[in-house]
Protein backbone atom coordinates (compact mmCIF):
# COMPACT_ATOMS: atom_id res chain seq x y z
CA UNK A 1 0.00 0.00 0.00
CA UNK A 2 2.87 2.23 1.01
CA UNK A 3 4.43 2.10 -2.58
CA UNK A 4 1.25 2.12 -4.47
CA UNK A 5 0.86 5.66 -2.65
CA UNK A 6 4.35 7.18 -3.59
CA UNK A 7 3.77 6.09 -7.10
CA UNK A 8 0.64 7.94 -7.13
CA UNK A 9 2.79 11.06 -5.67
CA UNK A 10 5.02 10.40 -7.85
CA UNK A 11 2.72 10.10 -11.04
CA UNK A 12 1.03 13.45 -9.57
CA UNK A 13 4.17 15.65 -9.17
CA UNK A 14 5.15 14.58 -13.13
CA UNK A 15 1.84 15.44 -14.05
CA UNK A 16 2.00 19.20 -12.63
CA UNK A 17 5.08 19.86 -13.52
CA UNK A 18 4.06 19.09 -17.43
CA UNK A 19 0.93 21.29 -16.62
CA UNK A 20 3.16 23.99 -15.56
CA UNK A 21 6.14 24.11 -18.15
CA UNK A 22 3.62 23.35 -21.31
CA UNK A 23 3.99 26.61 -23.30
CA UNK A 24 1.77 29.08 -23.50
CA UNK A 25 -0.56 29.34 -26.99
CA UNK A 26 -0.17 32.81 -28.68
CA UNK A 27 -2.58 33.65 -31.24
CA UNK A 28 -2.73 36.60 -33.49
CA UNK A 29 -6.25 38.20 -33.78
CA UNK A 30 -7.50 40.87 -35.93
CA UNK A 31 -10.35 43.25 -34.87
CA UNK A 32 -12.67 46.31 -35.44
CA UNK A 33 -13.57 48.85 -32.80
CA UNK A 34 -13.29 52.74 -31.43
CA UNK A 35 -10.40 54.21 -29.74
CA UNK A 36 -11.79 55.11 -26.44
CA UNK A 37 -8.74 56.09 -24.43
CA UNK A 38 -4.70 56.65 -24.63
CA UNK A 39 -2.73 56.17 -21.49
CA UNK A 40 0.77 57.06 -22.71
CA UNK A 41 1.76 56.36 -18.90
CA UNK A 42 1.23 52.72 -19.06
CA UNK A 43 1.47 52.18 -22.37
CA UNK A 44 -2.07 51.04 -22.89
CA UNK A 45 -5.36 51.78 -25.04
CA UNK A 46 -9.02 51.05 -24.61
CA UNK A 47 -10.87 49.69 -26.96
CA UNK A 48 -14.21 49.30 -27.61
CA UNK A 49 -14.32 46.54 -29.79
CA UNK A 50 -16.50 44.20 -32.06
CA UNK A 51 -17.16 40.41 -31.42
CA UNK A 52 -14.20 38.73 -32.34
CA UNK A 53 -15.43 35.29 -33.82
CA UNK A 54 -11.75 33.59 -33.25
CA UNK A 55 -11.99 33.67 -29.74
CA UNK A 56 -15.94 33.54 -29.06
CA UNK A 57 -15.41 37.03 -27.67
CA UNK A 58 -18.82 39.32 -28.04
CA UNK A 59 -18.27 42.86 -28.87
CA UNK A 60 -16.60 44.51 -25.31
CA UNK A 61 -14.41 47.18 -24.09
CA UNK A 62 -11.19 46.34 -23.10
CA UNK A 63 -7.48 47.28 -22.44
CA UNK A 64 -4.60 46.79 -24.79
CA UNK A 65 -0.64 46.84 -23.88
CA UNK A 66 1.33 48.70 -26.65
CA UNK A 67 4.98 48.91 -26.90
CA UNK A 68 6.18 52.17 -28.44
CA UNK A 69 4.36 55.80 -29.07
CA UNK A 70 5.68 54.81 -32.64
CA UNK A 71 2.30 52.94 -33.16
CA UNK A 72 -0.16 54.69 -32.17
CA UNK A 73 0.93 57.77 -33.56
CA UNK A 74 -1.27 59.12 -36.09
CA UNK A 75 -4.41 57.73 -34.18
CA UNK A 76 -6.54 59.94 -31.51
CA UNK A 77 -9.27 59.03 -29.25
CA UNK A 78 -12.72 58.31 -31.05
CA UNK A 79 -11.57 57.08 -33.96
CA UNK A 80 -12.60 53.78 -35.30
CA UNK A 81 -9.63 51.42 -35.92
CA UNK A 82 -8.63 48.50 -37.42
CA UNK A 83 -6.18 46.80 -34.79
CA UNK A 84 -4.56 43.12 -34.49
CA UNK A 85 -3.29 42.21 -31.15
CA UNK A 86 -1.37 38.88 -30.09
CA UNK A 87 -3.22 36.75 -26.66
CA UNK A 88 -0.49 35.32 -24.75
CA UNK A 89 -1.99 33.74 -22.17
CA UNK A 90 -3.98 36.45 -20.43
CA UNK A 91 -1.72 38.93 -21.75
CA UNK A 92 -3.07 40.78 -24.81
CA UNK A 93 -0.46 43.17 -26.84
CA UNK A 94 -1.57 45.17 -29.84
CA UNK A 95 1.23 44.73 -32.78
CA UNK A 96 -0.37 47.29 -35.03
CA UNK A 97 -3.34 49.89 -34.92
CA UNK A 98 -4.15 52.69 -37.73
CA UNK A 99 -7.58 54.01 -38.21
CA UNK A 100 -10.67 52.27 -40.23
CA UNK A 101 -11.32 53.42 -44.26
Amino acid sequence: MKRFCILCVAALCCFAAETNNSAIETIAVEARGVLRSIDRESKTLTIEQEPIARLSWPSMTMEYAFGGVKLIRGIKEGDEVEFSFVQSGRVNTLNAIKRAK
